[in-house]
């Protein structure tokens, strides 16, 4: 904390993004989400990128500051534009839910694909949930399938359930239980409640896994 401070005051944009960390999780000094604020805004007025989508995320959730989607939305449109990857994802999320911007689901899939090239893997996830039902883009199982999968691989929890789901069910993929069972066993090793369930269900009914009901009640 003392040299992400001196850094600071020396103008460095990137340590003033550490100190506002610092204040925001009470590292090294007490949280205080106010100072943390303060750092961000400092660092994204030097166009520090970090620094940009900090301060959205403050605007987003009232954090130091006074609460304001449009204020959030701006500084998230502005680091995405400026090659943020994460920020493709919260621009596509504002405008998926009309926060700070007129709701526009096709818009919304746009800023995903944006993200999901980057394989941004909330980006995936959210083109996915985009093409499972139909929002901004036609419905397309085949490809909720491909980018929920691609999610799953990143290490996003839900899409690993999701991939289970669509194994079981073969939608957009050949029906496959082994492949689901496995993508379910992995998302309940994060304690994901409904792949626990599903797993339940897998031993109840011996999908993908040699029928046990005690097992199943286990889950």
């Amino acid at each position: 904390f003392k040299y992400f401070l001196m850094a600071a005051e020396k103008m460095n944009s990137s340590a003033m993004v550490d100190l506002g960390l610092c204040y925001e999780h009470g590292r090294g000094c007490e949280k205080n989400q106010t100072e943390a604020f303060k750092w961000f805004y400092k660092a994204a007025k030097l166009g520090n990128l970090f620094g940009i989508r900090n301060v959205g995320i403050c605007y987003q959730y009232g954090d130091g500051v006074e609460q304001s989607y449009e204020k959030a939305f701006k500084y998230f449109l502005e680091a995405a534009n400026r090659g943020h990857v994460d920020a493709l994802n919260d621009v596509g999320v504002f405008y998926k839910h009309g926060y700070g911007v007129k709701e526009n689901n096709a818009v919304a899939c746009e800023w995903f694909m944006k993200g999901a090239l980057k394989g941004e893997r909330h980006a995936l996830r959210n083109l996915a949930l985009c093409y499972r039902d139909g929002l901004g883009v036609e419905l397309d199982y085949a490809k909720s399938f491909e980018y929920f999968l691609k999610s799953a691989e990143a290490g996003l929890v839900p899409s690993m359930n999701d991939a289970g789901v669509f194994y079981k069910f073969g939608k957009g993929v050949e029906q496959n239980f082994e492949e689901s069972f496995k993508w379910f066993s992995k998302a309940a090793s994060y304690g994901e409640t409904s792949a626990i369930r599903n797993i339940a269900l897998a031993y109840k009914y011996g999908l993908g896994v040699e029928e046990d009901l005690a097992e199943a009640f286990k889950h």
